[in-house]
């Protein structure tokens, strides 16, 4: 992981954070199993669906949950690393995700 920490001003601070595909591709696998165990398609048992299938049916969804848990866990770690104590809510802007 990545940090770029910016003072805009005295209390506020812009961070860039640049997480490598590898960790994304993990948390990927990881949250696509939990939507696996719950599915429910049509023809197969809960949970016992293909994970192709899965993916067809519920990747734009499961894309989405997987940004807000990426942005909230290095959110995190980063405010930790850096010593940060927000006085506010966040601005999450400028959000890229892809494959590299």
């Amino acid at each position: 992981m990545e940090v770029k920490v910016t003072d805009i001003k005295s209390c506020e601070k812009s961070l860039d954070i640049e997480v490598p595909y590898a960790e994304i591709e993990e948390e990927e696998k990881n949250i696509y199993q939990e939507y696996k165990k719950e599915a429910k398609i049509e023809g197969f048992r809960k949970g016992k669906a293909p994970l192709s299938l899965v993916r067809q049916m519920y990747g734009g969804t499961i894309e989405k949950a997987l940004i807000e848990r990426l942005i909230q866990k290095y959110y995190s770690e980063t405010l930790q690393k850096e010593n940060i104590s927000p006085i506010s809510e966040a601005r999450i802007q400028n959000v890229q995700f892809g494959k590299e």
